[in-house]
């Protein structure tokens, strides 16, 4: 879900054509360069720009297409963007290690009939929690992480809690506090993101 909400907000923030591929297929399928060796997906490509961390990813369409949507989104205005910039980094490294463990060991280890581990579970949560707790006292202070703009310092954070929220039985770390509950609320009920999360669901088979 990560490279799709990253993209895929171009309904409503940024215009643009994008076609979502077969990633791992198309992987598998080549040599793969020593980034892609690193981080294979999400990726993205653009006439002959291929780039494979969804941060970056986010950022280039941000800048490319910044007269075709929702400039708030990264603003130019230096202070503004050193604010995004500041809560984008503590998406990456604190909030996103713990979370994205949490997300795998619960959603998706049983599915892939993995042995979940507990001592994984009981760190990750204990590390997603005083992240949470900072974040709390910052959304206390403003509607959005980065001002009181929807911006991707927000945006950066839904692939991980959509996961936690609606798949596993972590949602309440979030909905219980006050303030991140309201902003979870706010963010994962933008238009734009319901279609993301409608993308991600089993598509019926075609007639023939």
């Amino acid at each position: 879900m990560g490279a799709v909400s990253c993209v895929g907000f171009g309904w409503k923030h940024v215009v643009f054509d994008f076609e979502l591929c077969e990633q791992f297929d198309n992987l598998l399928n080549q040599k793969a360069s020593p980034v892609t060796a690193l981080r294979p997906v999400p990726s993205f490509q653009d006439e002959s720009i291929s780039l494979f961390e969804s941060r970056a990813i986010c950022r280039y369409v941000l800048e490319k297409y910044a007269n075709r949507g929702n400039k708030r989104l990264y603003c130019t205005n230096p202070l503004q963007k050193a604010s995004i910039e500041q809560w984008v980094e503590a998406e990456g490294q604190s909030f996103n290690p713990p979370s994205s463990a949490l997300a795998f060991q619960l959603a998706f280890a049983p599915r892939m009939k993995l042995k979940q581990d507990m001592g994984v579970i009981k760190q990750s949560e204990e590390k997603l929690n005083k992240v949470l707790d900072v974040y709390e006292q910052r959304l206390g202070e403003s509607r959005f992480l980065a001002g009181d703009e929807f911006t991707l310092a927000d945006l950066s954070h839904l692939p991980n809690t959509q996961y936690l929220v609606s798949v596993t039985d972590k949602g309440e770390m979030f909905t219980k506090r006050k303030n991140v509950g309201r902003w979870w609320s706010e963010i994962s009920g933008r238009d734009s993101w319901k279609k993301v999360v409608d993308l991600q669901k089993p598509q019926p088979p075609k007639s023939t």
